[in-house]
């Protein structure tokens, strides 16, 4: 049978971290000297049973550094020089050079230990405290996304509360490590038990190179697509298509801790693929589960964001074209103006008698100049409302590329007030083909007034300009997030974190209150 080594590390503080533990680094603040280098009168009616100046001294300087540190010094008098003096002034000693012969008889500094630890009433970290604080960084350990360092952190100052000796670095270390373990496995079998032998195998083939390719299915999956380009666009859709194909998309995980299994996500997106094939069977089916549940999300990400890209290109491409025949028609536009001005002028002159406006008219400009004047204003001076629609047919065949692919691969929902845009999407990705469709039953309710000429000309509809607008709008409600995909991370309900029902109810008047 073959041994898997846990893949948790002995030791995880460095070095400097080590040594820092349980030891004065620098010297105390004048707030920290107050707060726990100041002798108590219970302090100093104990240290006044002791008859030499050397030991009164010692016995004050262990008392305060187990205040301050939660433990005791394996050198008693490696303290700081300002402790010394701060506790010297306050015996009464004028000479703190006495406190060298505190060292000269070993027994003394441990008799007094014991005697500090039952005046300050702290205990030694054993029995029912050690199991106390395991299980506390069990549940620790399991809602937070805590490092060791940390957990370490958190144990010693549970111990300090807790009024209870510290034990040594390394002790601690091995507790932290086995919570880590203990958790990780246990949250390895939750995982892999969920999965039946062909979920399973197909996850386990995500770590084999198929004959003829250099990579595994693992870190093909895991390079995500860079070209903004419709066959961009298309090839990522293939990529979710080949993550749900899996099987596993739908496992429910919602029950077990989220900060573990994005660790182990994290894992999956960024270790070698010959790494997580030396894990054991548990803890490599729970790492390539969290890992693609977690790669859909990024997948669909990518998805949207070169969508959003793709919309965006193409709105920078109709501004540059209606930029270009503004350009183009600018003089045409000029010249027709000019004689409208100058029509207008006459109109305008009260010395013209009304009787022969149009005689006046008509003999300074030509009436058929005149009237191509007016085609030309209104041909060329429309509303720039008018002009978008029309402007945006030349990126039809682009958007007409992708969008249906896009509605029919990825999960979309909204607020209500974009529901006919779903409805638009709906329509669009229900058959397969544009003839099977009946377009006299496509919503409409969705599409602008600026764009209903294109769409709806007469009582057709405009099946490339139709396209194109549910396109451009899905963008819009996709921008302003009012429309949204449940399986992203970037482009999820916004309203998903907000606490609702009976948990909003329990706190909205001191929200409310707060708020003013």
């Amino acid at each position: 049978m073959l041994l898997v080594r846990s893949v948790v590390p002995d030791t995880f503080l460095t070095r400097a971290q080590r040594d820092a533990y349980g030891k004065y680094n620098g010297d105390p603040t004048p707030q920290q000297l107050y707060n726990y280098f100041r002798l108590t009168p219970k302090d100093l009616a104990v240290i006044a049973n002791l008859r030499r100046d050397h030991t009164r001294l010692g016995f004050a300087i262990q008392l305060c550094t187990l205040k301050f540190l939660g433990t005791f010094l394996e050198h008693p008098v490696d303290v700081p020089a300002i402790v010394v003096r701060t506790l010297a002034r306050q015996l009464g000693l004028k000479h703190t050079s006495v406190l060298s012969q505190y060292l000269d008889r070993r027994p003394t500094r441990f008799e007094h230990q014991a005697q500090i630890r039952k005046h300050l009433q702290y205990r030694e970290f054993q029995g029912y405290e050690v199991v106390r604080l395991a299980r506390l960084l069990l549940a620790r350990h399991l809602i937070s996304d805590d490092k060791p360092a940390q957990l370490l952190d958190f144990a010693t100052q549970h111990l300090t509360r807790r009024h209870m000796v510290l034990p040594g670095v390394t002790t601690l270390e091995r507790l932290v490590q086995k919570v880590r373990q203990r958790n990780a496995t246990a949250l390895s079998r939750k995982l892999s038990a969920r999965l039946n032998n062909q979920q399973a195998q197909s996850l386990e083939d995500l770590l084999i190179v198929p004959d003829g390719q250099k990579l595994t299915p693992l870190e093909r999956m895991r390079a995500a697509p860079t070209r903004v380009t419709a066959p961009g666009l298309l090839g990522a859709l293939d990529r979710l298509h080949t993550i749900r194909a899996l099987g596993v998309s739908r496992i429910d995980l919602s029950d077990l801790p989220a900060s573990r299994i994005a660790v182990l996500a994290r894992q999956g997106l960024t270790l070698f693929a010959f790494s997580i094939a030396n894990f054991g069977r548990d803890r490599r089916l729970a790492t390539l589960l969290a890992f693609t549940q977690h790669l859909e999300r990024r997948a669909t990400d990518d998805a949207l964001e070169l969508f959003e890209a793709l919309m965006q290109q193409q709105g920078l491409s109709v501004a540059r074209k209606r930029t270009n025949e503004r350009l183009r028609t600018l003089k045409d536009l000029d010249a027709a103006a000019l004689l409208l001005r100058d029509a207008a002028r006459l109109i305008l002159d009260r010395s013209v008698p009304d009787g022969q406006l149009r005689t006046a008219v008509f003999k300074l400009i030509d009436e058929g100049k005149l009237a191509e004047a007016v085609g030309s204003v209104s041909e060329l001076a429309s509303n720039a409302d008018d002009e978008e629609s029309e402007t945006w047919l030349h990126a039809a065949t682009t958007v007409g590329r992708f969008l249906i692919p896009l509605a029919a691969t990825i999960e979309f929902d909204g607020v209500d007030r974009d529901q006919p845009i779903l409805d638009a999407l709906r329509f669009l990705t229900k058959a397969d083909g544009a003839k099977r469709r009946n377009w006299n039953k496509a919503p409409r309710t969705f599409v602008p007034a600026s764009w209903k000429a294109s769409v709806f000309p007469g009582d057709d509809v405009n099946r490339r300009a139709y396209v194109l607008c549910a396109a451009r709008q899905l963008h819009l409600a996709l921008k302003r997030r009012s429309i949204f995909a449940p399986k992203s991370l970037r482009f999820g309900d916004p309203r998903a974190q907000l606490l609702q029902g009976a948990e909003w109810d329990a706190v909205k008047d001191d929200v409310a209150r707060d708020l003013g």
